[in-house]
């Protein structure tokens, strides 16, 4: 693909067209993704965001004008104000201005945004025309593999979007890029010390048990960092080995939002 492309193009034309929730899955990227669609979207579209498993609670970041957004529980509304989640006594979804709104189930002490319940998914899809999910955690490491419950994948999901970074390709493995080890190690048979292979990535993205093995909709995978492939292995290399991993590959570098 040409390094030129934007990503919101990209997903508006060639997935938003027929499609209203996604669902955002694996490792290294997952939130900048959420942020970015968010903040690309919101303008264009009623756009609301949850995490199925946890999230940080949202701030201005996700928003396109800077402004924290609007958090909904079963409790009532909520937002981030000085660094202090506040709750409001009143609040009017027409006013929100072309500003992406968060439904959750609830507020934890961290303070982070919990859950998506049926209810919950259907207050969003009710009160939005798109719903972006975080449907996947990985501790802020770059590498996973996945419990029998993960990723928490919703019903209703139109496109599910699984997200691997790639920079660690050809690399040696450390205890620290590794979510879950045992499961990394039983999908791929290898661990810190060992060096990441291109059939590495092939199982974490097309085995049964991988990134995709909740799946629901359509599959987009992401192959993020691209920028930092190691010398004499090409994009199209890399896309023709996982092709039967997805319905579509998209090569990215999220951090400057191209593909």
């Amino acid at each position: 693909m040409k390094t030129d492309r934007n990503i919101r193009d990209l997903i508006e034309e060639e997935i938003i067209k027929d499609s209203r929730v996604f669902a955002i899955c694996g490792s290294g990227g997952k939130t900048s993704l959420l942020r970015l669609c968010c903040r690309s979207f919101s303008g264009s579209y009623q756009t609301a965001a949850a995490a199925s498993t946890a999230i940080g609670f949202p701030d201005g970041s996700f928003s396109p004008s800077g402004r924290s957004p609007l958090v909904i529980t079963p409790e009532g509304a909520f937002k981030l104000e000085e660094g202090t989640v506040r709750s409001l006594p009143e609040v009017s979804l027409e006013d929100r201005r072309g500003e992406p709104c968060f439904y959750g189930d609830m507020i934890t002490e961290v303070p982070k945004l919990h859950g998506l319940d049926q209810e919950m998914f259907a207050m969003a899809l009710s009160q939005n025309q798109l719903l972006f999910i975080e449907a996947d955690g990985s501790a802020r490491r770059p590498l996973k593999g996945w419990r029998d419950n993960e990723p928490v994948v919703p019903e209703g999901t139109d496109v599910t979007i699984g997200i691997l970074p790639v920079h660690l390709l050809g690399k040696v493995l450390k205890a620290e890029d590794i979510h879950r080890p045992e499961f990394f190690r039983r999908l791929t048979g290898k661990g810190a010390g060992d060096l990441l292979t291109l059939e590495d990535l092939r199982k974490l993205a097309g085995e049964p048990q991988g990134l995709f093995k909740c799946a629901r909709g359509r599959r987009l995978l992401l192959l993020n960092r691209i920028s930092e492939l190691p010398e004499g292995v090409s994009r199209e290399c890399l896309t023709d080995a996982l092709k039967e991993t997805a319905d579509l590959i998209v090569t990215a570098d999220l951090a400057h939002e191209i593909c």
